[in-house]
């Protein structure tokens, strides 16, 4: 039986494929998680607050949504990287205070 990263659900479905969300403890303590899209997993340092999981969940899972479309091909890295940024904290803080703000870049 997996375990489950508190305050996240325990697997979420992309288009066709679901990934499973589960704990990790990442060497690198600058990273907070990780996709695999081969394992159709979404790790979430599980050391994290609660709003730093769930920042880290919407930023895995937008990598793999970017990836889908096809976005990984045309944008460079660093693009996606912030696109990941913009959307996981405006979805988070869109939990905690009931706004969504998302605050791109100039």
């Amino acid at each position: 039986m997996n375990q489950r990263v508190n305050g996240l659900p325990e697997s979420v479905r992309i288009g066709p494929e679901v990934y499973d969300i589960v704990p990790t403890i990442l060497a690198d303590e600058t990273e907070w998680g990780e996709c695999d899209y081969r394992d159709k997993t979404i790790s979430v340092d599980s050391r994290l607050g609660r709003y730093e999981r769930q920042v880290t969940f919407f930023h895995e899972w937008f990598h793999v949504v970017a990836r889908r479309a096809g976005w990984d091909a045309l944008l460079p890295e660093e693009t996606i990287e912030g696109l990941c940024d913009v959307i996981a904290y405006g979805l988070a803080d869109l939990l905690y205070t009931g706004t969504l703000t998302l605050n791109v870049p100039d």
